[in-house]
């Protein structure tokens, strides 16, 4: 797991009269996941409490010519169960790669100006742009007839998600005897917007990590993707009286 933030925040005082700064954030994250569902076959701690313990994770070159598998992939150096149904929790982390990385940039710039006294305009602008790409790779292996696979698949996930935040105030402050007035109108827009394309591909020529690509797979393909949007603005106003 890696993560690096960067984070920017200023404010000018320009003068009597005008202020404005701002706030930016960049987050970038990389981790290498584990299945955590509570589904037997593909939880890896529930297969860590009930793998028997008899049993080595692990197995020679030569167990594994005898009990069918390829001595030569590293996927098949791993044994399976004997005395229950459970999976080998050492070989489904081995076959874990999920390399999965988002990176999200935020931040938001505003200002104020009295325009003459009492009366103030205010604008803050939001926005954020979020990325997400995530890649699978499922090898291709045997353990037993129990415990095999025999396909490999290759997947991809893939999404963009933006959005902004417009609010602009004008306000007028008032006081009169022992009464205080506030007078604003302001506005505000938002926009926000998705879209994600994911697909998977089986029976790549190999295990090899250098051959993990879409145009190398022969078997079955699915593609799959989905986009959404929204706008809104809004437009108002108020009227406030206090007394001393």
């Amino acid at each position: 797991f890696e993560r690096y933030i960067f984070r920017y925040n200023n404010d000018y005082q320009v003068s009597d009269k005008l202020k404005f700064g701002s706030n930016l954030s960049f987050v970038s994250t990389k981790r290498r996941g584990l299945p955590l569902d509570d589904n037997i076959d593909v939880s890896v701690i529930l297969n860590v409490l009930g793998f028997e313990p008899v049993t080595s994770p692990y197995r020679s070159p030569e167990e594994t010519l005898a009990a069918g598998g390829n001595p030569n992939s590293p996927y098949d150096l791993f044994n399976c169960a004997k005395y229950n149904n459970r999976t080998n929790p050492v070989a489904m982390i081995a076959r874990n790669n999920d390399d999965y990385r988002n990176i999200i940039v935020n931040g938001n710039f505003f200002g104020e100006y009295e325009i003459w006294k009492g009366l103030s305009f205010k604008s803050n602008f939001a926005i954020e742009a979020d990325r997400e790409n995530d890649s699978r790779f499922t090898p291709r292996y045997y353990l037993g007839n129990q415990d095999k696979l025999g396909e490999s698949m290759v997947e991809r996930y893939i999404s963009w998600t933006n959005s902004y935040n417009w609010v602009n105030q004008l306000v007028y402050n008032k006081e009169i005897g022992k009464h205080n007035i506030t007078i604003m109108g302001a506005s505000e827009a938002n926009h926000w917007s998705m879209e994600n394309l994911s697909g998977r591909r089986t029976d790549l020529p190999s295990n090899d990590p250098s051959g993990r690509y879409f145009s190398l797979a022969t078997g079955s393909t699915a593609l799959m993707g989905d986009a959404d949007e929204y706008a809104l603005i809004e437009l108002g106003q108020s009227l406030l009286q206090t007394g001393k």
